[in-house]
């Protein structure tokens, strides 16, 4: 799959349906949030976020953060990992292909995530600032294989999630 993705496990299904309504009320006036299709792995329960139109790489990173981020009961903070595909941004540091984007467990800044790009090169990236090259890696490279096959489409209120806008559910 060339496709943009998020995966997140450790959230219930209710909780980020409603974190991804929260997302997507924030860019309203952008086009990406009007299609964000939600998926559950149907053997392990983890979760996979697809977008019909593919958001600028600093919207997909501030996604990922949300998700890491935003208030949920217990004050859970799920593993999220993004995985964009790059044709051609002008970060500098982005490898053409996949790169892995996640927030690291020893965050306490809450406004940035970390990005490895396919030489394994580590890049802390604050919302703002110039992306910073890491000497120690935390995660490696990988981009886990996706088959839709082995997914379902999220319901939310008795209605399929996939394929509509996220407005259509209030």
């Amino acid at each position: 799959m060339k496709q943009s993705f998020i995966t997140i496990s450790g959230l219930p299904n209710k909780v980020l349906t409603n974190l991804l309504i929260e997302f997507a009320n924030l860019f309203s006036d952008e086009k990406f949030q009007n299609e964000i299709l939600l998926y559950k792995e149907k053997k392990t329960g983890t979760f996979l976020i697809l977008f019909v139109s593919i958001p600028s790489f600093d919207h997909f990173c501030y996604c990922v953060n949300f998700i890491r981020y935003m208030e949920t009961p217990n004050n859970q903070l799920p593993l999220v990992y993004g995985y964009y595909f790059n044709e051609g941004e002008s970060h500098s540091f982005l490898t053409k292909g996949f790169v892995k984007i996640y927030v690291s467990s020893s965050d306490i800044e809450y406004n940035n995530v970390h990005v490895v790009n396919n030489t394994n090169e580590t890049y802390f990236l604050d919302f703002g600032a110039v992306p910073k090259l890491l000497s120690i890696n935390e995660e490696f490279y990988e981009v886990p294989v996706v088959d839709l096959g082995g997914y379902e489409e999220v319901v939310f209120d008795g209605e399929v999630v996939g394929n509509n806008r996220w407005w259509r559910f209030w």
